[in-house]
């Protein structure tokens, strides 16, 4: 029964075979199946394979893969994968180049890659490209040498640091001049640039010149265009601008250049600063400058100021310390000299005046007063000779030693010395007599007229005693009995009325004696007009008072110089300038931090309310030329992050 049982098997199962051997795969299910695609190589299949047969796919040239075909019931059945592009694998990289791909998306057949060389580099091979073909990429790798520049023909007078006959891209070369005498023109160094030429101009070495500069708001003086060595540079500045820096810029040699030191340059009049101080302006082309707290101007006032021009710089005060002392004092008949900064002050008297300090210093910023005093017993006025005049200037006081001569008026002649000198307060005996010639006069000229010329003479003289004016010619022209008249009563009055009306009716100046007024009026902030100002004072001088930078005082403060010292044409004082008030910021209000009133110089701080806080940048104020200087500040409520 067993037998009979395996017997059936074997025979369905050989049945079976015979069965699928039965029905063929032909080629024609395969090439429109949807597992085909044109990179398989069907060029060697058969047309038709019986069932069971297994068939190798072979790929095109560029594809791989491992594809089978196994005829199953008269169908295809597959295994392995199909045919796709041959990968080459990584190009290779070229040293100086980059190589990006022209052709394809990815380093298999078909593809393509173009190297391209660094800046400062050259191809020197004949591709630039590769391309991936069946057995891998074709050819060599590209390459890339660097950029050579030409040889540099130098100067045989320059030193060359740096290869100038085999440069290549990214080289430099540098330059001097051998003799330190001579300064370099052209570039100091050229540098190997990538298309294989050399930036800068080949140099020579020249004596050491400068030529004038292009100045931003400024311009050179004079038509001169080139300097030699430690030449000075001439130049101004435009208005409302200022060179920068004190010193004046000298042609010198830095390095391996011939350049000017310090630079020349112009900057705007408020750029100007001063130390432990501030400037406001330019108004009206000019800068106002005051110290902080703790300091001082060198000089009297509070504020001081300078034209907005080129030597503002230089015309600027520093600040100084409070307990410092500041400008020297100036001393009558003498002068103040100070050897080194820091030493004691040498007074040096002029010849005929002494003085019992002769070395002084300062104590808390205050100096020491000091008088020069005349060695000897100085002389009054000598006496007055009958028709004779006194040839020198008038003067209050006549050192000892000094003389004085006598002249006769015209038409007389005179009898005895002429001249005496003054010893120790006294003045020498004198016997000198001047008598009417009467050669010198026509017959008939009356003892009046004789007198009346004398007088008019008196004036003459008086006249020629006065630099740059003479007595109206109306005198001159006049009849003698009417000068006479005149003469008299004017000769009757004092002699500083005399100064005052011949100053007023000629509209001159009449000087008569030297330093008849030697100490100047104190007038506080205020100081003499430099027109009126004069190194010595004398009767008949008038002098006009201006005040100090913010101050003011109506009419203009006027002395007159007379025998009996100075006298009160115009009273008057100086008095802080006034600001108008300053306006209230909302939400918000001012307090004086600086001074008492609201007058010029005068500061305020703005404060913001409870709630509310500053957001401009300047908080104070100052009263400056009757305006307050900044924007009003602003306060605000804080933004809320919400």
């Amino acid at each position: 029964m067993h037998l009979i049982t395996q017997s059936c098997v074997l025979f369905l199962w050989m049945h079976s075979l015979t069965f699928v051997k039965g029905r063929e795969c032909t080629l024609e299910q395969f090439l429109n199946s949807p597992q085909y695609n044109q990179n398989f190589d069907t060029s060697g299949l058969a047309a038709t394979y019986s069932g069971g047969r297994q068939v190798r796919v072979g790929c095109n040239v560029g594809f791989s893969g491992f594809f089978k075909l196994i005829c199953v019931e008269g169908k295809w059945d597959t295994k392995g994968t199909i045919c796709t592009l041959k990968p080459c694998g990584h190009p290779g990289d070229s040293q100086n180049a980059d190589f990006q791909l022209e052709k394809g998306e990815d380093f298999v057949f078909g593809s393509q890659v173009k190297y391209t060389c660094h800046k400062g580099y050259q191809m020197v091979s004949r591709t630039n490209y590769r391309r991936c073909m069946a057995e891998g990429w074709d050819g060599n790798i590209p390459v890339c040498e660097a950029q050579q520049c030409p040889i540099i023909d130098v100067d045989s007078h320059v030193q060359v640091n740096g290869d100038i006959e085999e440069a290549t891209f990214g080289n430099v070369v540098r330059f001097s001049c051998k003799s330190s005498s001579k300064v370099l023109f052209g570039s100091a160094e050229m540098y190997c640039d990538e298309n294989g030429e050399w930036v800068g101009e080949s140099p020579k070495c020249k004596e050491i010149i400068c030529t004038a500069p292009e100045i931003e708001h400024g311009e050179v003086l004079g038509q001169t265009q080139e300097y030699k060595e430690d030449q000075f540079l001439e130049f101004q500045c435009d208005h409302l601008f200022t060179s920068v820096g004190a010193r004046s810029s000298k042609c010198t040699k830095q390095g391996v250049r011939a350049e000017w030191s310090p630079t020349p340059l112009c900057e705007p009049c408020s750029n100007v600063k001063v130390q432990h101080g501030f400037v406001v302006g330019p108004y009206n082309d000019t800068l106002y400058y005051t110290c902080e707290e703790g300091y001082k101007l060198p000089t009297k006032g509070w504020w001081a100021e300078a034209k907005c021009n080129d030597s503002v710089s230089s015309e600027l005060k520093t600040c100084i310390e409070n307990t410092t002392c500041g400008d020297l004092p100036v001393i009558l008949n003498g002068k103040v000299t100070v050897a080194l900064t820091g030493e004691s002050a040498q007074v040096n008297c002029t010849e005929g005046y002494s003085t019992e300090v002769s070395h002084f210093s300062c104590l808390d910023g205050v100096p020491l007063k000091i008088i020069c005093k005349p060695e000897a017993n100085p002389c009054i006025p000598p006496d007055k000779v009958q028709n004779a005049v006194v040839m020198t200037a008038y003067q209050k006081e006549y050192l000892s030693d000094s003389e004085v001569t006598y002249k006769c008026r015209k038409s007389y002649t005179a009898k005895g010395e002429t001249t005496i000198r003054c010893i120790d307060g006294q003045w020498g005996e004198t016997n000198i007599m001047c008598t009417c010639s009467d050669a010198a006069s026509p017959a008939d000229r009356s003892k009046e007229e004789c007198t009346s010329h004398n007088r008019l003479e008196d004036l003459q003289h008086l006249a020629a005693h006065v630099e740059g004016s003479q007595l109206p010619q109306k005198i001159e022209s006049a009849h003698p009995l009417l000068v006479h008249s005149t003469l008299s009563l004017l000769l009757k009055m004092q002699l500083s009325l005399i100064l005052l009306l011949l100053q007023l009716w000629g509209n001159v100046e009449v000087t008569l004696s030297q330093n008849a007024c030697p100490n100047v009026p104190h007038i506080p902030h205020a100081h003499v007009v430099d027109k009126t100002e004069k190194a010595e004072y004398q009767g008949g001088n008038v002098i006009h008072f201006a005040c100090e930078t913010g101050y003011i005082s109506g009419p203009t403060i006027k002395y007159v110089c007379t025998n009996e010292g100075w006298h009160v044409l115009r009273a008057g004082s100086c008095y802080l300038k006034p600001c108008e008030l300053p306006d209230d910021t909302p939400n918000g209000f001012y307090q004086i931090t600086h001074g008492e009133e609201l007058v010029f110089g005068t500061k305020i701080k703005y404060f913001c309310n409870e709630g509310y806080q500053m957001v401009s940048k300047d908080d104070t104020r100052t009263c400056f030329l009757d305006n307050w200087t900044n924007h009003l500040p602003i306060c605000e409520q804080p933004k809320s992050n919400n």
